[in-house]
């Protein structure tokens, strides 16, 4: 698999995002102020990068860098030996010690009525709302929290010390979701604000779940959709791009149900790439943005906007 459309396009996305973010409207001595005050700071590109989808705004955050061991692929069904020989075959990014680096993103949605925020990373609320703080956002401003799954690297953000971190949000995830062990935490902490829904059903005007089950019983993505303008946050269908896109049937140990997480990647590459659909992932490389291509039988190629 050729890695040079991802890197190519990901160094252009990233100029891009600098200049998006860099050529913002004047701001108001009243509003500086007030950001100040809020503790607000200067947007990173490198770590906040925004598009828009129709009437929303859509903002990425660039959470954190992941050291994954290419032994959490082993037998799923390919061998350690095999992760390694595609990772070095499609030139994948390395920690010092050898293992294979990742990403870790998280999502906001600014309409004029709501801020939502879709996953929350793996470090407490503290870290996270210096993160949301970079975008230009307060705690309390947030109505709304999507959940793509709870496995600790996307729920860590939702508590701080114990407590919910956005004190006016209402907590969604999956009725599947919702009964698992992982959940129990944020759920009493949201306790009075959290909204289960079927698999599949719309959550609320122009946002759509998907059911995405397999890597774990509830995991769901979210179709947003606006002013003739679409794009699906796909949670952790991918979390290794250099290694998933080229050998879709990589599962790994964190998979609840490695067959079925298998299943719902091929057939969730094919219909994107089928309908040019523009995607969002949490592990893929920030801001975590593109569309999917076919490169050959049951392969495929990220192509990041």
């Amino acid at each position: 698999m050729n890695f040079k459309p991802l890197l190519l396009t990901g160094i252009i996305a990233a100029l891009a995002a600098c200049a998006h973010t860099d050529s913002k409207e004047p701001v108001s001595p009243q509003t500086q102020a007030a950001s100040a005050a809020s503790g607000a700071v200067a947007a990173d590109s490198s770590k906040v990068s925004r598009q828009k989808i129709g009437a929303y705004d859509f903002i990425a955050l660039n959470l954190d860098i992941l050291s994954m061991d290419p032994s959490w692929f082993d037998g799923k069904p390919l061998s350690t030996a095999q992760i390694n020989e595609i990772a070095n075959r499609n030139h994948a990014p390395r920690m010092a010690d050898g293992s294979l680096q990742g990403a870790l993103n998280a999502y906001l949605l600014r309409s004029d009525k709501q801020l939502i925020v879709i996953d929350a990373g793996k470090a407490d609320g503290k870290v996270f709302t210096e993160h949301l703080q970079q975008a230009g956002y307060r705690p309390e401003q947030v109505n709304t929290v999507l959940l793509t799954h709870t496995h600790p690297d996307h729920t860590g953000g939702l508590l701080t010390g114990g407590k919910a971190t956005f004190p006016n949000a209402t907590l969604y995830l999956s009725q599947a979701e919702s009964k698992l062990d992982s959940a129990a935490a944020v759920m009493a902490a949201y306790q009075g604000r959290v909204k289960t829904f079927a698999a599949g059903e719309t959550v609320f005007d122009g946002i759509k779940s998907v059911n995405l089950a397999g890597h774990t019983a509830g995991h769901s993505g979210y179709e947003i959709t606006s002013q003739g303008q679409s794009l699906l946050v796909w949670g952790d269908i991918v979390h290794n791009a250099y290694i998933q896109f080229d050998h879709p049937e990589a599962a790994l140990k964190y998979d609840a149900d490695e067959n079925a997480a298998r299943k719902t990647r091929q057939a969730i590459f094919a219909q994107t790439a089928k309908n040019h659909t523009v995607v969002a992932g949490m592990h893929l490389p920030f801001p975590g943005i593109g569309q999917v291509e076919a490169a050959g039988k049951d392969k495929y190629r990220w192509v990041a906007k």
